[in-house]
């Protein structure tokens, strides 16, 4: 997101959020101040409350190309604490007080933070504190996490049990503001730490300890490969830390039998929707998202075409270069190292309908070309 997301509403984000720590951590006298301001001056747990805060940029995973599947939260919230504007009748009322919570804080100097930070309080009141509290409910039944009572409920109405008990058991994903590097401003509150978040751990699984990472890892990691098994992830997801995408992972080659893509500029999951052509436009769907799922098409074809019908499936895979087809190599033979492919390159329709002619086919190529094959790394963040 610090990469990707907009510079403006990121470096705001990180110094509001640093200013709200300063006081949580370093001026507490002034915590029930700094809640009062955000409307929770009610809620209990001062962890709760800078979680309650993280809202905003917890938004970025759920945008979409297509409008009617896109969250528009982040973008509303970016629009709101990127302004030097006031945007909320109430914020007059609040100047005083925001000027004394950001001079506490050590941001009294940068006066254009004021309204920033207004609108911050702003948004939080009208997509957090309003809907819970016109709800006839208080701030501490609405934004708690400390409900052991709600945590041990284990019927099978309970659905949202299964990815948490998933991340405390094995994949360890706790995400945090307290293990961001000291020299670096947060995005989210450094108040929000594995204690915190560790909480639907114990009193949902009686999980204390560390999630048991070695048996995720065991399956390869980063290096993780299988035969038919694809890696396909968005540039900008806040997930692909977690994937053999990951900056600083392995570099794979990219081929039919074990696919490997990065697609430009998208999020969490893009290839999954998509639309009828008579709905599509010139740019909706994106080409990046038409081309990869043309493309998937294809390397899925390609394994269907490798049943035999016995239980066996033949042994030929086509290397993949710029989303073109350009070799069949026979897998029981050879050994390919997994890199990722130079400029993931993805095939616009008519090229991945080509890449789907030649495996249709049925055989390899006749003559085997010398192949040259680029070993630089897919583009990635600074």
């Amino acid at each position: 997101m610090q990469t990707y997301g907009p510079a403006d509403c990121i470096q705001t984000t990180q110094l509001l959020t640093n200013a709200v720590d300063n006081i949580l951590i370093n001026k507490v006298s002034y915590t029930g101040m700094l809640k009062e301001a955000f409307g929770l001056a009610s809620l209990a747990s001062t962890t709760d409350f800078a979680n309650v805060l993280s809202d905003g940029v917890g938004g970025w995973q759920g945008r979409n190309w297509d409008p009617a599947v896109s969250n528009p939260s982040f973008d509303q919230y970016c629009g709101n604490v990127s302004s030097n504007t006031a945007l909320y009748s109430a914020s007059d009322s609040q100047t005083s007080l925001v000027k004394t919570l950001l001079n506490v804080a050590g941001y009294g100097s940068q006066s254009y933070l004021v309204n920033r930070m207004l609108n911050y309080i702003g948004w939080i009141n009208a997509t957090q504190v309003f809907p819970c509290i016109g709800g006839g409910e208080s701030a501490n039944q609405c934004f708690t996490t400390q409900n052991a009572t709600f945590y041990a409920l284990d019927d099978i109405t309970q659905t949202w049990r299964s990815w948490p008990y998933q991340y405390c058991s094995q994949w360890g994903f706790l995400q945090t503001g307290s293990g961001v590097p000291q020299g670096q401003l947060p995005l989210i509150s450094r108040t929000i730490d594995l204690n915190f978040q560790g909480t639907i751990c114990k009193d949902a699984f009686g999980i204390t300890g560390p999630a048991n990472t070695s048996a995720i890892n065991a399956y390869g990691g980063y290096q993780i490969s299988y035969s038919r098994l694809a890696f396909i992830d968005g540039q900008a997801d806040p997930w692909r830390g977690a994937t053999v995408h990951a900056d600083g992972a392995p570099a794979r080659y990219n081929t039919i039998d074990q696919p490997s893509y990065v697609i430009p500029g998208a999020v969490h999951h893009w290839d999954e929707n998509g639309l009828f052509y008579n709905e599509s436009t010139s740019s909706v769907p994106p080409s990046s998202v038409t081309s990869i799922q043309q493309t998937e098409i294809s390397f899925v074809q390609a394994w269907l075409k490798q049943w035999t019908g016995n239980g066996a499936t033949t042994t030929y895979s086509r290397l993949v270069v710029g989303g073109t087809v350009v070799a069949a190599l026979n897998l029981t033979q050879i050994n390919l190292p997994h890199t990722n492919l130079t400029k993931p390159g993805f095939a616009q329709a008519d090229q991945a309908q080509n890449n789907l002619a030649q495996i249709n086919a049925g055989k390899p190529p006749a003559d085997q070309p010398n192949i040259q094959i680029s070993h630089e790394n897919h583009p990635h963040a600074d």
